[in-house]
């Protein structure tokens, strides 16, 4: 039953990662967009 439940456990894991991987990307274009503000101001 643990390694059942461990099979499930990474599977469910791995769709939550790629929200945080999303959120890694928000901070990146937040930078982009400060960045690109900057420029645009310039």
């Amino acid at each position: 039953m643990a390694k059942g439940m461990s099979k499930p456990g990474k599977n469910v894991k791995k769709p939550k990662k790629d929200k945080a991987k999303p959120a890694v990307v928000t901070a990146s274009t937040k930078n982009s967009v400060v960045i690109t503000g900057g420029k645009a101001k310039d």
